[in-house]
């Protein structure tokens, strides 16, 4: 009979461990051995604990009857996460009882005994412990290792780090006896480096082309990381670059069992976040838009309307929202109805069903018909853990414990290293090579030791026999010595920030072995060429044009000139997000404009004498249409229709006084036009008020927030919008344009000092000081085109006019220059988009809020805002440089 000889090794790179000592034998094949890891071998000389998932359900029952003998941790007996810390520090203790002779300070007598009782909770505590350790389902009876003699077994030990200290303690005591112990690593006195890149991107990025660069054989390449986010990271850029790789060891978040959690929810909790969850995580074989979630989270109170079909947008009942949102919203609900017919019968099912049993079984039926070919064995390990279970399992509540356990589940998937890159990380350790990269290599993660914390923290750990946190650093330390041994060339790497932007910091035990800190060289192309995008002029035609004309809002022009890329694709493609109507920007924009239309039309120029009353009968319909459409947000969108009230009446103050100091009255509010005025170009849009008085008109136009005009603004074609519809009011009305003004209807803090100093003297601010700064603040601004004393008798509602002692003083700009501009800017626009100009070439600022981002993929620096069209003139009457107000 041939005696087998044992190698006794980690399992996760035992393929490249073999490989490695069959290079060095020289041999054709390793005959007559046998693997196993070295705590699967320790296990035949000592009994195994039994903490299995099982085992802590029923634990956790135990204690749940015991809850009134415990006054301080009781009430924690109803969290499985407590019941879990209880079983992995009473197997703690069960390795001082077993692995006694090995500690270096080996205790007298009973575990128990050693443990701490001089507090209450202390004594609960041990209460507890002895209850666990007592449990003969999980811990077997106390016996103390006997390792046998090396005469007796033909073993050979491989360097593994042993993440157990009693493993560790073990491993030492059969060295120690000289049992055979075969390093791996063998690289005596390598080369080491410290190099550190801005991000982890660009430190992958670096080691990629250095590889390339210098034709590194991807065999001779090790790449060990501190962080197991690098693993995705990796496979990103390896791929791109087409480097071959293998990972010795990928934990992740096991597909089958995170099903099963969010299926478990859903027959537990059976509200609408469990059912989105489960939609997420793809747990339920149906398919659910962006649409009908956002449907289901405005709409649905409860999974009970998720079976009834919905009718809330079939009529155009809705005031609040315009045809655009009105047609989203339709057809959401269209969307919403089908998806309520196939998700019907899995919410009867998870009303209907209450035996626990049946509830495991239905769930696990529905992981195998979603699950992954690939993912088999996960699917297998939840069979199993599924049938353990059910035995334990008898009433509902009971799931909630089966909840805790699936969630968080991790798999361990490996990829053969052989021939190819070696990515590890510090706890597997594989067989030296030529060139190593040691990644994430920070403070912050090296060397990575990992302190007790929790219940049984390094504070309650210190007075029990379990071995103390200096001797378990120093163990783990010096097993992180191979990785300073594990190839001829080792660079140490780290990223100086994270992707959060958080800074990190060398390691001080690198440093140590190192002269100075390099940076990484990695080509980054900071100036990417992108590619001009240009139409011809045909195409472009046929996607902007009609009858020869460029049609259009103003608004949507100005688009083309902050970038032409995503005026193409918003108003030629007509690329849409569909996104949703937000509360705060559009609709109650909506409903403030609703109201001073409304006011206007009833007392034209007193309409600011309106009163609170009045203004909620106006808007009452709009304001029940916005109820009906986000019923779920009621609270909220009455906190803010009651703060628009408020802010409306404080505007109207503002408003009453100056409509009293003008001679202006306002004539159209919310005015619609089609126009043809300016060349080539076919302009529509809604004015919002335009005021008469005799022969003159001026233009006010309502903002949400602070506004002025700039030349520059208007030159490069930003700012179109106000001077336009003072341009074509003129022409529509014929009568002579005296002003263009912004009036916000956003109502900011004003600060007002306690005291007015004047010279020597000290006066208390009075309410009248108080109202001239509210009237100052609330100020229209814009630009006057003409010296009239009846814009604003006393000089206050309007910036840039003046009182003097000679009277009011005006700063003007030239209405006829201000119109040249236009058209100017008019026809270049006709000219750029008829040539299917179109290239990526954003104005500083355009990206920042911009939907298409992730189409154009925009990195280049965002140009400064320039004149396009009499870059040599000056609007302002009696000056030649530009002023931005």
């Amino acid at each position: 009979m041939i005696l087998l000889k044992t190698l006794l090794l980690d399992s996760k790179t035992r393929d490249l461990v073999l490989y490695n000592t069959l290079q060095k034998s020289k041999e054709a094949s390793l005959v007559n051995i046998k693997t196993m890891p070295f705590h699967a071998w320790l296990n035949q000389f000592s009994k195994e604990i039994k903490t299995s998932d099982v085992q802590t359900i029923l634990l956790y029952k135990k204690l749940s009857n015991l809850i009134q003998h415990y006054p301080i941790y009781g009430k924690m007996f109803h969290y499985p996460q407590f019941v879990a810390q209880l079983i992995e520090f009473s197997k703690k203790l069960y390795h001082c009882e077993t692995f006694k002779a090995f500690l270096s300070t080996p205790f007298e007598g009973n575990i128990i005994d050693s443990l701490p009782g001089k507090t209450q909770s202390e004594l609960e505590l041990k209460s507890l412990l002895e209850l666990c350790l007592a449990d003969k389902s999980i811990f077997s009876l106390h016996s103390e290792l006997q390792l046998p003699c090396i005469d007796e077994v033909d073993i050979e030990i491989y360097g593994s780090f042993y993440s157990n200290i009693f493993d560790y303690l073990v491993v030492s005591k059969c060295i120690q006896q000289h049992f055979k112990f075969n390093e791996i690593q063998n690289v005596a006195q390598p080369q080491i480096t410290y190099r550190h890149a801005l991000n982890p991107r660009i430190e992958i990025e670096a080691i990629a082309q250095e590889i390339i660069q210098n034709k590194f054989l991807a065999e001779d390449i090790a790449i060990i990381a501190f962080e197991s986010t690098y693993y995705d990271l990796i496979e990103q850029v390896f791929n791109q670059y087409q480097i071959p790789f293998g990972i010795v060891n990928k934990s992740e978040l096991s597909q089958c069992y995170l099903h099963a959690f969010a299926l478990l929810q859903c027959y537990l909790k059976q509200d609408i976040a469990s059912i989105l969850y489960a939609l997420e995580v793809r747990a339920l074989d149906i398919e659910c838009s962006q649409g009908v979630c956002h449907f289901i989270n405005q709409y649905i109170a409860t999974i009970n309307d998720l079976t009834d079909s919905s009718h809330r947008f079939e009529s155009s009942d809705f005031t609040i929202l315009n045809n655009k949102e009105l047609k989203i919203m339709q057809r959401e609900e269209l969307d919403f109805n089908d998806f309520s017919t196939k998700i019907t019968p899995f919410i009867q099912k998870i009303q209907l069903l209450t035996n626990p049993k049946e509830i495991l079984e239905d769930v696990y039926n529905q992981c195998v018909l979603i699950s992954n070919p690939s993912k088999q064995k996960d699917l297998y390990d939840l069979k199993s853990y599924l049938e353990d279970i059910s035995a334990v399992i008898e009433t509902k509540e009971d799931l909630h414990l089966v909840l805790f356990q699936t969630k968080g589940k991790m798999t361990s998937n490996s990829t053969s290293c052989l021939g190819r890159v070696c990515v590890s990380d510090p706890t597997h350790i594989i067989p030296s090579r030529k060139i190593a990269y040691v990644i994430g290599a920070s403070q912050k993660n090296y060397p990575g030791f990992v302190a007790e914390s929790g219940i049984f923290d390094e504070a309650y750990c210190e007075q029990t026999p379990y071995p103390s946190m200096q001797f378990r650093f120093e163990t783990y330390t010096q097993q992180l010595e191979w990785i300073k041994h594990c190839a001829e060339t080792i660079h140490f790497t780290f990223p100086l920030l994270d992707y959060q932007g958080k800074k990190s910091e060398a390691a001080f035990e690198i440093e140590a072995l190192v002269e100075t800190v390099e940076e990484m060289n990695c080509i980054i192309n900071d100036n990417d060429l992108y590619e001009i995008h240009t139409l011809s002029p045909s195409f472009s035609s046929a996607l902007f044009f009609k009858e020869q004309r460029l049609h259009g809002s103003i608004s949507s022009f100005e688009q083309y000139f902050k970038c032409p890329y995503s005026y193409f694709l918003k108003y030629g493609l007509r690329v849409d997000d569909f996104s949703y109507t937000d509360i705060e920007a559009n609709t109650i924009g909506t409903l403030q404009h609703a109201i001073l239309e409304e006011a206007c039309k009833q007392k034209g120029k007193n309409y600011a004498k309106i009163t609170r009353e009045e203004m909620v009968t106006i808007a009452k319909p709009y304001h029940q249409s916005l109820l009906a459409y986000l019923p779920k947000s009621k609270e909220r969108l009455n906190l803010i229709y009651e703060k628009m009230i408020s802010n409306l009446l404080t505007s109207f103050e503002f408003l009453n006084e100056m409509e009293i100091n003008t001679s202006f009255a306002p004539e159209h509010v919310e005015y619609e036009f089609t126009s043809e005025y300016f060349k080539h170009i076919t302009l529509r849009g809604i004015i919002d008020r335009i005021d008469f008085s005799y022969d003159l008109l001026r233009i006010i136009d309502y903002k949400s927030s602070s506004k002025s005009l700039s030349e520059t603004a208007i030159k490069s074609g930003l700012q179109l919008q106000l001077c336009t519809y003072l341009i074509l009011a003129n022409h529509l009305f014929n009568k002579k344009p005296v002003g263009a003004y912004y009036y916000s209807l956003k109502n900011d803090n004003i600060s007002l000092p306690s005291i007015i100093q004047n010279k020597e003297e000290f006066t208390d601010w009075s309410n009248d000081d108080t109202h001239t700064e509210f009237i100052k603040s609330h100020q229209l601004s814009g630009w006057t085109l003409q010296e009239l004393d009846t814009l604003d008798y006393t000089a206050t509602h309007i910036k840039n006019i003046r009182l003097t002692k000679n009277g009011l003083s005006f700063t003007l700009y030239d209405e006829t220059l201000l119109e040249q501009c236009l058209h100017e800017l008019y026809e270049l626009l006709y000219e750029r988009v008829s040539s299917g100009k179109i290239e990526v070439n954003p104005v500083d600022g355009a990206c920042t809020y911009c939907k298409y981002r992730p189409i154009c993929r925009f990195k280049g620096q965002q140009r400064d805002a320039v004149a396009l069209v009499m870059t040599n003139e000056s609007f302002k009457k009696g000056r030649e440089t530009d002023e931005v107000e």
